[in-house]
């Protein structure tokens, strides 16, 4: 390794270091020699104590005494340890100063330490009082142990403070400022106190909490005095430190602070510099602030991220103050304030560059400031914004200016009064009066939640703030206000007088609204007189529309407000167009062309033209709030319009609800006028809504689909409330008949069980009245004519219940020709009242026809079976059964036949049916059978009927079903002749049952058919007449034939033939009496004719008649026997023979026999072979005999036989039993016989005047053979 030689200059420290290094080693070395012979006399010192309160004394300047001592030795010197230490007071006066337990520790290198005293008295665990007193010194008060107790309060225990150093260990201090009274407690305090060349000095730790943050401190003293000090502190927190030591009436809660500080004290302060930060501070007023109400607040407020630098410091002339502040947000503030002069004329000056107001307006507020009436304001509105450029100045006189520029300044609400901001401005102001000129066109926000629900947004134009002293108090104005928002525009002045006596202030104010929109209105409704059913109105009400004008005027002291006694003046009023209104949600919406609204004191008063409700035109409203503490709105409107849109809008009101059933499928034609009062609380339980209206109707057509009713040109008033409505007297028209029509429904109903009620009056057809019983239709050709019809309806409101509708007519001018009994005359009164539900499937139906007939019936519905009970003449209506008919009592007359062709042959398929009727004269087919009773019953088990009467008396039974058939055993059964000839009712025969039939004394008419039986069974396409037997002692008829239905047209075809020994006693047994003697007889008729086998007729017949009859008489010749044999005028053919035979016709005309065969066709018979054989002549007849038209054209060759004159007997024509051509006899007689020869004679003409014409006469020759 190579070795680099050094420098003389090197060479030179290098021995200087060495030198030092050598010396402080040997003063080292002596120093340990000189402790070390030290510690070898510890246990000699601590054997002698007063050696050691001699040194204490010494220092002290005074005597000191120790109770006991006991040592240790530390590296660097002994440390004793005294109890009951006592310290005499300066001059022996009063007791001594004691402390209970000390160290005192001596420190032999405290030469060479700076700072370090060569003695130390230390304390541990002391409770330590001291006082601030009022010129900034500082006195022990008093000092104990911790734990010990009090050991008294003593003035001389500033003598610690001679023993050069005093160290405080975990001592618990209480400082008491002796001019406030406040209070400061360290839970712990580690201080030092030195005194090194006539130095004193004081530093160390503070804590106000055991384990929080401590504080950092030191300051000199000159005597016990402080002088200088400085404290510094991160994170602390003030609610520890200051929690008994409010500055300026401020108490920290929370949050901490970063901390830097310097004081000069000379007799008090005399210079501060503090530099401050902090975080999340919060604080607190000590004093509450008292509002005007009454109501005690404890302020509060947050001073977060402030940044805070404070110079103050105190001069011969006064003192001068800087602050400069900046916000963790940008708040900035510069200021400085300087005070001039003595305390009693001090003059104030004060300069900012910028003041942020919302940094220290409510730390102001919660300390003790300002006085205490400025203090609540203040606090509440918590103004923002800034003052720049600010210069103001107090004169020692007491006279102010102050002279700024407002920044964006904005005040909150605070209980009734507005905020507002942000507003800018140039700020004057003096003692006396105060300007503040806003800049143009600058957005306001007005937040009055006392008055208004929601701030309201604006842009102000221009405005000029005032305030002035007068005698009334202060005057504060606000002209040229010339403001618009979204929707809206005004110009306002407001002057407002404050009261010394702080009452609410006097407000006069007038504002002009320019055009905007309504909805923008709603911003504006005072929510402190409009309750908020009010509001909520308004606000749903107004949907659109536009505001042309509008102004306000308040004029009154504000704790009358709202003037509900007149004490003072509050108007406001708008013009407003094409408004849309919902003054209720369930009332249809309105459209007005203008509007007027007026407030007038706490009410509102609106005038509506030129509306439209669902197109109905409103032509005025008046709609009125008297009183918006009792809110409830009046609207009367009167209006016209269209039926269909006065339906609409009564489909969709309140009426609906009670009405509204009823409303559905109603039709309104023609116009109507309207009017309606509509009484509506806004408030929570302040009632419903009452509506009053009428409607006037004019040429309305009315129609309901659900009624199945349709009234033209209705005329009259029709009134509604919001519970339903009533028309009376409705003039209508109804199928062309004038009527009256009255409906009710809701609380206008007679009877409170019925939801509705109409009605209709009139002269009617029955057209009309039956229009919606279509099952009643056939009933109407049968009711011809007009008569008075009163028809009622009652809706019931119970759930499930039917309807029911009443009919009521005296019938007069109205004809019924229904059958007996219930036929009438138009001309004939006769009460007729019906009652049946509505639907009429499966209701109930009443009804009472005069004196004649009454009936109860249910009809056949769905869930009901078909059921009617009927009471003729003076019975009683039968009770109603569960199904079927139950018919009883007495009728006059009944026509059988008649109501079978109007269905009553259907009635036994509804169900069963019991019958029992006493009949004055029973009609059916045309014949009268006179008194009957008809009892039976038809039911599942079959049918059964029973009459007995003067025509009648028998039984007829049908077990169920058409297999068995109809079994009619009558012990007397008389068949009246036939009053018409009208054909029957028009059966189907494939439909008839099997009918077994028979009659033990039989009559038709004249005829004595005695025991008669027919049998049948349906067929094919009809029914088949297997037997049809006639049995008396007189006549036997056989029969059989077909009854057949084809291409829908009925035909018959029968074979019967006729016997009897007698024709004359047949003749008597058919009714025609006295014509023939004797005569055995046969006759057959086969043949078809078109209708049912009632209807046989030789007339309507197309086959043959075969005649066959033995020797007899004609008793008589004369017109009466034209009934049956159609006789010719027998004096006709005498006069043509210029001969008198009056005297042969007594003894009638005698024949041997007559024969013949008939063709039947076409309504006529013809033949070309009638022969009657007589003993004076043979009569042979050719040709036709009409016998529908009942007359002849025939030809009649008479053959003499035998000698004589000739009489003329006439012609057979058509009877019951089937003769049907005329027989004419002829007989000539003369004298002498044997000349006399055949004659020939053409007959034509009538059956009641024949024609005869004698064609030619024939010689005589050879009598022909019979």
């Amino acid at each position: 390794m190579t070795h680099v030689p050094l420098t003389p200059r090197q060479r030179r420290w290098r021995r200087i270091g060495l030198f030092t290094k050598g010396t402080i080693a040997v003063v080292v070395i002596g120093m340990a020699l000189v402790v070390g012979s030290a510690g070898l006399a510890l246990p000699w010192v601590v054997a002698h104590p007063h050696k050691v309160q001699d040194f204490l004394s010494a220092r002290m300047g005074r005597p000191v005494t120790i109770g006991s001592l006991t040592g240790d030795w530390t590296v660097v010197g002994p440390v004793f340890q005294l109890r009951d230490v006592q310290i005499e007071r300066p001059g022996g006066r009063g007791q001594p100063f004691r402390i209970d337990s000390a160290e005192l520790a001596i420190d032999f290198y405290a030469s060479l330490k700076s700072g370090v005293s060569f003695s130390e008295f230390r304390l541990l665990g002391l409770d330590l009082d001291l006082v601030l007193r009022s010129d900034g010194g500082l006195q022990v008060a008093r000092l104990g142990r911790a734990g010990a107790g009090a050991a008294g309060t003593v003035s001389g225990a500033d003598a610690l403070l001679d023993l050069g150093s005093l160290n405080l260990r975990e001592a618990r201090v209480t400082l008491r400022d002796e001019a406030s009274g406040r209070r400061l407690a360290l839970e712990r305090l580690d201080l030092r106190y030195a005194s090194e060349r006539g130095a004193r000095r004081i530093g160390g730790l503070a804590w106000a909490r055991s384990g929080g943050v401590p504080l950092r401190f030191a300051c000199e003293l000159e005597g016990t005095a402080l002088r200088r000090c400085h404290a510094a502190g991160q994170g602390l927190a003030p609610a520890e430190w200051l929690a008994n030591w409010p500055l300026a009436g401020i108490a920290p809660v929370s949050g901490s602070i970063d901390l830097r500080a310097w004081v000069d004290v000379d007799r008090g302060p005399s210079a501060l510099q503090v530099e401050l930060a902090t975080h999340a501070l919060a604080l607190r007023g000590i004093e509450p602030i008292e509002f005007s109400t009454g109501d005690l607040i404890e302020p509060r407020a947050s001073l977060d991220g402030a940044a805070l630098s404070l110079g103050w410091r105190r001069g011969d002339e006064g003192w001068r103050l800087d602050l400069a502040e900046r916000g963790a947000r940008g708040q900035a503030t510069e200021l400085s304030l300087v005070a001039a002069g003595a305390a009693a004329a001090r003059a104030y000056t004060l300069g900012a560059a910028r003041i942020d107001l919302g940094r220290w307006a409510a730390p102001l507020a919660l300390g003790d400031f300002l006085p205490a009436r400025m203090r609540a304001p203040l606090y509440e509105t918590s103004p923002r914004g800034a003052l720049e450029r600010v210069t103001a100045a107090r004169e020692a006189g007491g006279a102010w200016s102050l002279s700024a520029r407002v920044a964006g300044l904005s005040l909150q609400p605070a209980r009734k009064t507005p905020g507002f901001g942000p507003l800018s401005g140039t700020l004057l102001a003096d003692e006396a009066a105060t300007v503040w000129a806003l800049d143009p066109d600058q957005a306001l926000q007005l937040d009055f939640p006392h008055v208004f629900r929601a701030p309201i947004e604006a842009r102000l134009a221009q405005a000029t703030l005032g305030a002035m002293r007068t005698p009334e108090g202060w005057r504060i104005e606000a002209s040229g206000l010339d403001f618009a928002g979204t929707g809206f525009g005004a110009r306002a002045r407001v002057a407002l007088t404050l009261d010394p006596a702080g009452s609410k202030p006097h407000l006069d104010a007038a504002v002009a609204i320019g055009p905007g929109q309504v909805t923008a209105a709603k911003v504006f409704w005072p929510i402190n007189v409009m309750k908020v059913t009010t509001r909520e109105w308004l606000d749903r009400g107004l949907l659109g529309g536009r505001m042309d004008s509008g102004a306000a005027i308040v004029y009154g002291d504000l704790d009358d407000w709202p003037f509900r006694q007149a004490q003072g003046r509050f108007e406001a009023g708008a013009d407003f167009s094409d408004v849309d209104l919902d003054y209720h949600p369930r009332w249809p919406a309105a459209r007005i062309g203008h509007v007027r609204a007026d407030f007038i004191g706490d009410g509102m008063q609106v005038r509506a033209e030129d509306g439209q409700v669902l197109g109905l035109a409103a032509t005025s409203a008046l709609a009125t709030i008297a009183h918006f503490g009792m809110p409830a709105l009046e609207l009367a409107v009167e209006g016209a319009g269209t039926g269909p849109e006065l339906l609409r809008f009564l489909r969709e009101s309140p009426i609906r609800d009670t009405a509204g059933a009823y409303l559905v499928g109603l039709g309104i034609g023609g116009s109507a006028t309207l009017g309606f009062e509509l009484d509506l609380p806004l408030g929570e339980g302040s009632g419903e809504a009452r509506l009053d209206g009428v409607a006037d109707l004019v040429d309305a057509d009315l129609s309901s689909s659900t009624w199945n009713l349709a009234l033209d040109r209705a005329q009259g008033r029709v009134r509604f409330s919001n519970k339903g409505f009533v028309a009376d007297d409705l003039a209508v028209i109804l199928e062309r008949d004038p009527a009256s029509f009255a409906i009710a429904s809701g609380e206008f109903v007679v009877d409170p069980a019925h939801a509705l009620e109409a009605s209709l009056r009139g002269e009617l057809p029955a057209a009309t009245v039956l229009h919606g019983f279509p099952e009643l239709a056939l009933l109407v050709p049968l009711l011809p004519g007009k008569a008075h019809w009163d028809a009622g309806l009652s809706v019931p409101k119970a759930d499930g219940a039917r309807s029911r509708l009443r009919l009521a007519s005296d019938l007069r001018g109205m004809a019924v020709l229904l059958p007996a009994p219930l036929r009438k005359e138009a001309a004939e009164a006769r009460a007729l009242q019906v009652a049946v539900d509505v639907p009429a499937r499966g209701g109930n139906l009443e009804l009472r026809y005069g004196a004649v007939a009454g009936a109860n019936a249910r009809l056949e519905g769905p869930d009901a079976t078909l059921a009617a009970a009927l009471g003729f003449g003076r019975a009683a209506v039968p009770a109603l059964p569960d199904s079927g008919f139950v018919v009883r009592g007495d009728i006059p007359t009944l026509d059988l036949e008649a109501w079978l062709a109007l269905g009553g042959a259907g009635v036994a398929a509804a169900g069963s049916t019991e019958l029992d009727l006493e009949i004055g004269d029973l009609v059916a087919w045309s014949r009268r059978f006179g008194t009957m009773r008809v009892a039976g019953r038809s039911d599942a088990q079959g049918t059964e009927l029973t009459l007995d009467g003067t025509a009648a008396v028998g039984r007829i039974e049908m077990p169920p079903g058409a297999r068995h058939g109809v079994t009619a055993q009558f012990e007397r059964l008389y068949l009246p002749e036939s009053t018409s000839d009208a054909p029957p009712t028009a059966v189907d025969p494939a439909a008839l049952p099997p009918i077994h039939f028979w009659a033990r004394d039989a009559r038709l008419g004249e005829a004595e058919l005695g025991e008669i039986r027919i049998e049948t069974y349906p067929q094919g396409a009809g029914m088949h007449l297997e037997r049809i037997e006639a049995n008396s002692p007189n006549l036997e008829l056989r029969g059989r034939g077909d009854w057949v239905v084809a291409a829908g047209v009925q035909h018959t075809t029968m074979d019967v033939t006729f016997t009897a020994e007698s024709l004359g006693r047949m003749l008597d047994t058919l009714g025609y009496v006295g014509l023939v003697e004797g005569g055995q007889t046969f006759a057959r008729v086969q043949g078809r004719w078109a209708g049912t086998p009632s209807q046989f007729s030789l007339a309507r017949m197309q086959g043959t008649l075969e005649l066959k009859v033995g020797r007899g008489r004609i008793v008589q010749v004369d017109p009466g026997a034209g009934r049956l044999f159609g006789l010719l005028n027998l004096s006709e053919v005498p006069r043509r023979l210029s001969l008198d035979f009056s005297d042969l016709f007594q003894s009638g005309l005698s024949f041997d026999a007559i024969e013949g065969q008939f063709q039947l066709r076409g309504g006529s018979a013809y033949t070309t072979d009638l022969l009657m054989r007589g003993p004076s002549a043979d009569i042979v007849v050719s040709g036709r005999t009409g016998l529908a038209d009942r007359d002849y054209d025939q030809e009649l060759l008479v053959k003499p036989r035998l000698g004589g004159v000739l009489p003329v007997v006439g012609a057979l024509a058509a009877g019951p039993v089937g003769v049907a051509a005329g027989l004419v006899a002829q007989g000539v007689l003369s004298n002498p016989i044997d000349r006399m020869g055949a004659a020939r004679y053409k007959v034509t003409g009538s059956w009641e005047k024949p024609d005869i014409e004698q064609l030619a006469r024939i010689p005589a020759g050879p009598e022909p053979k019979g």
